[in-house]
């Protein structure tokens, strides 16, 4: 899979913009400002969607957390942008910096090779790059096409493991379930390694008030390979009584009986 990098482009007028003018302008600015821009490249590989997954008890808490920010100047930072609106709260786990659109910038690992040889090949010479670029041009084409073809099935296939394990009925054609897989994808996760993040959350989270988060967009986000890291959390297996397996063995809980 063609690693894919993100860059966050800043204009030459970032500054003068009235928005982060004001911001810098309140005591304690700089630190709101730093704080935004942080905001702006954790959104990056989401297209400036933000997303509280229930970590913390509240958005700005959870956000604190993953910025490595003192909370206090979050919960300014975050109240800042939502009245100049450099931040909109579109449902209540979800949050959109609205200037991240114009402001991403990527290129998987496979462009940025391209580019590269052509520029090498444009300055040793010029000639033979205009005849060679047309075939070099529609090769790349053509790899893009397979890759396409390759990630639909991906779509396909996680979203049909997660909705066999956990119950649900989400859909491989939603765009923003493939945005949260592409995500990940682009840094290098395997379909197996989603499979391994559902299997280990359903089974910690399905028959708890967690359960609920066994979601796209909380399953593929940002955690996503702390979740693939996490230990195992089995369930106490249960006979069809219901009861739970004992964890002991008979023949020594009967030899600590005869040493009392």
């Amino acid at each position: 899979m063609a690693k894919k990098y993100y860059w966050l482009k800043m204009k030459e007028d970032f500054f003068n913009d009235l928005a982060i003018k004001k911001l810098r302008k309140i005591a304690g600015g700089d630190t709101y400002t730093i704080i935004y821009l942080k905001m702006m490249l954790l959104s990056l590989k989401d297209e400036g969607i933000l997303y509280y997954e229930g970590i913390e008890e509240t958005f700005q808490e959870e956000l604190a957390l993953i910025l490595d920010e003192d909370v206090e100047n979050v919960k300014a930072t975050v109240t800042l942008l939502l009245m100049t609106g450099l931040l909109e709260q579109r449902t209540a786990t979800e949050a959109f910096l609205t200037r991240i659109p114009e402001s991403i910038g990527s290129e998987t690992r496979q462009a940025e090779i391209m580019r590269r040889k052509r520029a090498r090949e444009k300055l040793e010479d010029g000639n033979t790059v205009t005849t060679m670029l047309p075939d070099v041009t529609k090769s790349y084409t053509e790899i893009d096409i397979d890759k396409e073809k390759e990630i639909d099935k991906r779509y396909k296939e996680v979203i049909a493991y997660l909705n066999e394990k956990a119950g649900t009925s989400y859909k491989a054609s939603s765009k923003a379930n493939q945005r949260h897989i592409n995500a990940r994808l682009a840094e290098g996760f395997t379909v197996e390694d989603f499979k391994t993040v559902i299997d280990k959350k359903c089974a910690e989270w399905l028959g708890t008030d967690m359960a609920k988060f066994l979601r796209p967009e909380t399953l593929f986000g940002s955690k996503f390979e702390s979740y693939l890291n996490a230990p195992t959390n089995r369930k106490p297996e249960q006979n069809s009584h219901g009861f739970k397996e004992r964890d002991y063995d008979f023949d020594d809980l009967a030899r600590r009986l005869s040493e009392l």
